[in-house]
């Protein structure tokens, strides 16, 4: 009888763990899916900006104007800069072994997919990066 007591109380511990470890799971995939998502959005404002900005020197600008749109691309570019960072920050923090209270080693931001066949983190980067 203490055998089978004991026994349930192991399973009933493994069974806690594991449900604690798949919930701060949960919440650093979302964790990571919300700052991808800011920075896809900032890619985005700086892909539509930079559209215009082609537009406004293909149509004629001012010299003001000219630098107005450089400064604020410098300053999107700076966001965008900071905004991966904080991708990078989440993707190490929220491992699968973090969840389980172990150190990181694999990126959970690496496993959601979008577009497909690439992650939104990588696309980013390789976006950004193809940009400076």
């Amino acid at each position: 009888m203490a055998i089978n007591s004991a026994l349930e109380t192991l399973i009933e511990l493994a069974t806690n763990q594991t449900d604690e470890a798949a919930k701060r799971l949960g919440r650093a995939v979302r964790a990571c899916e919300d700052t991808e998502q800011k920075l896809v959005l900032l890619l985005q404002y700086r892909d539509d900006y930079e559209a215009k900005f082609k537009t406004g020197l293909s149509n004629g600008i001012s010299a003001a104007g000219y630098r107005n749109f450089q400064l604020f691309l410098d300053k999107l570019d700076t966001a965008i800069a900071g905004q991966q960072q904080i991708v990078e920050d989440a993707s190490g923090a929220s491992s699968m072994n973090v969840a389980f209270g172990k150190p990181a080693s694999a990126n959970v931001c690496r496993l959601i997919r979008s577009p497909p066949g690439r992650s939104r983190w990588n696309y980013a980067r390789k976006t950004s990066a193809t940009r400076n």
